[in-house]
């Protein structure tokens, strides 16, 4: 009787340990299950913020290479400068002045004869 008594109660167990470690797998394969799509989602966003990223480099590299002082010159454009300081107004300027103009290659130097203030005066 004891005999049959510790079997029954040993397959018993065996059938709970076997459910135990089968549910404890099948958890297991779910949150692993969990764990890779998770990392799939932080993997895309992450290359996707690394486009954005770079798209945004891209494009103040080229801003950058269009506001290049040198690119300016060289579409016919010069800086003229009084004392070291770039000149914006005819009002900074005399007659008498002495100025430099920087242009895409080279510069020259001058004389301020006259000046006038409005771009559409003819002389």
């Amino acid at each position: 009787r004891l005999g049959r008594y510790f079997r029954f109660h040993n397959e018993e167990l065996l059938g709970r340990r076997h459910r135990l470690v089968s549910t404890a797998l099948n958890s297991l394969k779910y949150r692993d299950s969990e764990i890779n799509q998770f990392w799939e989602k932080i993997i895309f966003n992450f290359e996707g913020l690394i486009k954005k990223i770079y798209e945004d480099l891209k494009h103040k590299k080229e801003k950058i290479k269009l506001l290049n002082p040198r690119n300016i010159l060289r579409r016919g454009y010069s800086v003229t400068f009084k004392n070291n300081k770039a000149i914006k107004k005819a009002k900074d300027l005399n007659p008498g002045d002495h100025i430099k103009t920087v242009l895409f290659e080279g510069s020259v130097f001058s004389e301020i004869k006259k000046k006038k203030y409005n771009l559409y005066e003819n002389t």
